[in-house]
Formats: C-alpha cells, structure tokens, sequence
C-alpha cells in the first residue's frame, strides 16, 4: 500500500486525469438517466392531462400503449358494438388507474 500512495503522489497528473475521466462519465450516465425519466414522465402527464376514464389498447400490445395499434375499422366497430352481449376479442379496455403501472 506505501507504493501506491507513493506512486500516487508522484504523478499526481495521471492520477488526476484517470479520477477526472471516472468522474466525467458518472455524470454523463446521471445525465442520460434523468432525461430517460423525464420523457418517460412526461408519457404519462400527457396521458393523465386526457383524463381518460378508460384505454382501449390492441389486444396484442401487452398493456404498453406505444405498441397498440388500432386501425379505422376497429375504432369504427368499437362505437357500434353492443358489449352487453359479448365483449370484443380483438381490443381490450385498460381502467385508467392502472396506467400508472403500464410501460411507455
């Protein structure tokens, strides 16, 4: 151990920049985690500013709602489809309160 405090101490220079680049790149991955976590926030505020009291997501989208695609058709059979008599097996309704547990 008294050889690497010497070592150290004789160059300071190396050993600073080494210290500096480990440094520079924990902030980079701070960075890049908080800009993650904020669009990923800013998903949901623009799902919650809908107030929706319910999603209907395709029923292959595996409750994450940027792989649900409904086409024109099925919006179009969703407003003329009578659910008391069976419910749709092509889409499926989410409750709103458990968006929060959905992935964006």
């Amino acid at each position: 151990m008294f050889l690497a405090w010497k070592e150290i101490k004789h160059d300071k220079l190396r050993y600073g920049l080494i210290t500096l680049m480990i440094m520079l790149v924990g902030y980079l991955i701070f960075i890049l985690t908080s800009l993650a976590i904020g669009l990923a926030g800013q998903n949901t505020q623009a799902i919650n500013t809908w107030e929706p009291q319910s999603i209907v997501l395709n029923k292959d989208a595996n409750i994450n709602i940027s792989q649900s695609k409904i086409m024109t058709d099925q919006v179009r059979e969703l407003l003329y489809f009578d659910y008391s008599i069976v419910p749709r097996p092509v889409l499926k309704t989410i409750p709103f309160n458990s968006v929060d547990n959905m992935h964006f």
